[in-house]
């Protein structure tokens, strides 16, 4: 079997760009100053060939400029592992990321950074961690992922049968995807009408099969505080999350 290469693709949001749905009270800089934690904690695990960055700050080079500074002020390690890319999507695009909620956001920005990363890499796997989640178990999801190949799947995520959702915070997929996937995706995401990215992915992606269930679900720190105003990741509601996305 050919050597399969692992990319990572960082989806951040250090300013945030929707008025629709639940939004945790996070700061620029405190979004920034974790942003940067994970990003050196994903550089020491060696796991990845690059890791890419892309933030709806990133419109121009010269906000590129000053959101690179700002890593580097809070601490940055230098790497040419790291790549930032550019997401300036159309005034249409805009105004339904603002009407439809960050996970609309989010799976634009998917596409976007997938399509630069298709150019690039061949029989690889890239790897979507939102933006502040330092995963604690990235390396076993990591090994793990490349069952998608040989059960010939297109992604690897947790979800769950009994709620009809997906845990999102990280989603591997193949680096050649039929980004239609996830433009069928796009359709059925409403913050405002809880339809959220979960129930989409579950929607469009599980129930047509392409997806391999990881049951490796994402541990965190105890003192991570989820977005969309989920609370605390306590060692409670982490294990109730590990039962609810991995087994039923």
């Amino acid at each position: 079997m050919k050597k399969i290469y692992h990319i990572c693709l960082i989806t951040s949001c250090i300013i945030p760009n929707t008025i629709s749905g639940p939004i945790t009270n996070f700061t620029k800089k405190e979004r920034l100053m974790q942003l940067t934690n994970n990003i050196n904690y994903l550089l020491k695990t060696s796991l990845f060939k690059k890791i890419y960055i892309i933030d709806p700050f990133l419109n121009c080079e010269e906000k590129m400029k000053e959101f690179t500074s700002d890593l580097f002020k809070n601490g940055l390690i230098k790497s040419k592992k790291l790549k930032f890319l550019t997401f300036n999507p159309s005034e249409k695009t805009k105004l339904q990321i603002r009407k439809k909620g960050k996970g609309y956001s989010e799976l634009e920005m998917i596409i976007e950074g997938t399509k630069k990363i298709n150019k690039d890499n061949v029989n690889t796997l890239v790897h979507k961690i939102s933006g502040r989640y330092k995963i604690l178990n990235i390396k076993k999801i990591v090994k793990k992922s490349e069952v998608i190949f040989k059960n010939k799947k297109q992604l690897y995520l947790p979800f769950s049968r009994l709620l009809s959702k997906c845990f999102t915070v990280i989603i591997t997929y193949k680096s050649d995807i039929d980004l239609k996937l996830f433009l069928d995706c796009l359709k059925d995401i409403d913050d405002k009408k809880n339809k959220y990215v979960e129930h989409s992915f579950y929607k469009n992606l599980v129930r047509k099969k392409v997806t391999y269930r990881n049951n490796i679900v994402p541990k965190f720190e105890l003192i991570m505080i989820g977005g969309s105003k989920q609370g605390r990741y306590g060692i409670f509601k982490q294990l109730i999350n590990k039962f609810l996305y991995g087994y039923m």
